[in-house]
């Protein structure tokens, strides 16, 4: 797993609200077993609930979603699935959600 991974969440509980995770966890520390991921969701059941500069729109597979920044969560690595894209070119978004959470800019 890279960092910016989006991969397709295996959590039966919750993959069909949730179907890709994208890791956000540094791969410098990779031998934990677990990894802070982010939920990503179909954008069109989101339109009106999401919140500019938190919530990333992204494109998988031709169709639109939204990573839910502010929904973070560490997570056992067996719960991620295999990869299917890579969020590195909305890096600088996501980068400024994490920040705009953690530190108010």
């Amino acid at each position: 797993m890279a960092q910016f991974d989006i991969s397709i969440n295996n959590s039966r509980s919750s993959k069909t609200d949730v179907p890709y995770l994208m890791d956000i966890q540094s791969d410098s520390v990779s031998i934990l077993g677990t990894r802070i991921v982010v939920p990503i969701r179909k954008a069109a059941d989101f339109i009106d609930k999401t919140i500019n500069k938190i919530h990333v729109p992204l494109e998988i597979k031709n169709k639109e979603y939204i990573a839910f920044i502010s929904e973070m969560a560490a997570i056992s690595t067996g719960m991620i699935g295999s990869t299917v894209a890579n969020g590195t070119p909305m890096r600088t978004e996501i980068i400024a959600a994490i920040d705009l959470l953690f530190t108010g800019f």
